[in-house]
């Protein structure tokens, strides 16, 4: 099985980046300006039995505070027994719209009828955000958007944020219009590329809609598997 994807969001308050006035979003959560605060996030929580145990391990181990859940897997009921008993951890949903691995599948939680085109031929979500877009639609993603969000707050969970399997809500300009809606919607904080990053992929004004918006995002985020990470306003951990 391939290694969880630790996702490391890099928060700290680069106070030249921001308009003049604004808090930095350590100072929002009562920390100095110049305070670093780093959450070590894991992704992929629910998906199976060794993906649950790597997560409460890293989690009660003390390597990890933070993780998110993927609502339309098998075990997602086990890791939701866990976030529901532990509040001491952050727990969001991994927004979900591919299933990925050739023998381990799972599907919608919005009714089929009304997602269709988020199936593929063998009944399954499908194995890649291309395909995705290709055969889908926003309308059909903010449906099962907001399907795995309500799974997750109906099952107990304090759901702490939102971020994006396989970067599906994130890698289009309108599929990322529907996963701001959905922060918006459930007022719930979402993971976000930094402004570099975005801008390489033209998407430059998505930061700016958050802020205008009132949501909450990190600073910054780092791919642990980049390697030789750099920008100029992200150090390399």
């Amino acid at each position: 099985m391939k290694e969880l994807k630790k996702i490391i969001f890099v928060l700290w308050g680069l106070f030249t980046a921001l308009p003049a006035g604004s808090q930095t979003l350590a100072e929002q959560l009562g920390y100095k300006k110049t305070d670093r605060i780093l959450i070590i996030n894991n992704d992929d929580a629910g998906m199976c039995h060794a993906a649950n145990l790597g997560t409460i391990q890293a989690m009660t181990k003390g390597i990890i505070r933070s993780a998110t859940i993927m609502p339309p897997c098998p075990w997602f009921n086990e890791i939701a027994d866990f976030a529901r008993t532990h509040p001491e951890y952050g727990f969001g949903v991994h927004l979900t719209l591919t299933s990925e691995w050739k023998h381990y599948r799972w599907a919608s939680i919005a009714p089929r009828s009304e997602v269709p085109g988020l199936y593929d031929k063998e009944g399954y979500l499908w194995k890649d955000a291309s395909e995705v877009y290709a055969a889908s639609n926003i309308r059909e993603a903010l449906i099962e958007g907001r399907a795995q969000i309500k799974k997750a707050l109906d099952s107990g969970i304090p759901v702490t944020h939102i971020d994006s399997h396989m970067g599906t809500f994130q890698y289009d300009s309108s599929y990322m219009k529907m996963y701001l809606q959905l922060a918006k919607e459930f007022d719930l904080p979402l993971r976000m590329a930094a402004q570099t990053t975005l801008d390489a992929m033209g998407f430059s004004e998505f930061r700016k809609r958050c802020r205008d918006s009132g949501l909450v995002t990190p600073d910054y985020f780092v791919y642990e598997e980049f390697k030789d990470y750099k920008t100029e306003n992200v150090e390399t951990f």
